[in-house]
């Protein structure tokens, strides 16, 4: 089923689901240029912008834990190598807090959340062996 057109191109983004709603997180738009900005789906409403990233970013993965949205490393406009930040969205308040770095920068990567903790595993380059734990 086809469903409405986001507010805002992107390739690249971030989707994960929280609460039964979709989000579409940063990406590339125009010009291929890194997105901060976030869009939510809901059925009721469609596709609304809500607060947008700290650091805009694409290449970068997401997962939920405790409710909340974590966009981990990716690739950014004013950085030549891949980044190493973490980004949390709280949908209650609508609002991105910095949180602890990674161990190594990512980008093009698997993430997953299990039993509290955030896992990550390879990416692009050198890293495709590593995996890492993250303690948000």
């Amino acid at each position: 089923k086809e469903m409405p057109a986001m507010n805002q191109s992107r390739r690249l983004p971030s989707v994960v689901e929280l609460d039964g709603k979709i989000y579409a997180i940063g990406g590339c738009g125009d010009e291929n240029m890194p997105l901060q900005s976030v869009e939510r789906y809901t059925t009721s409403s469609g596709w609304e912008f809500v607060k947008p990233l700290i650091t805009a970013r694409y290449s970068t993965d997401a997962v939920t834990l405790n409710e909340k949205i974590y966009v981990l490393g990716g690739l950014s406009k004013n950085i030549l190598n891949d980044l190493k930040s973490v980004e949390c969205y709280n949908p209650d308040s609508n609002t991105w807090t910095s949180c602890a770095d990674m161990i190594k920068e990512r980008m093009c990567f698997g993430a997953a959340a299990h039993n509290g903790h955030i896992y990550v595993s390879g990416g692009y380059g050198n890293l495709y062996r590593t995996v890492e734990r993250y303690d948000p």
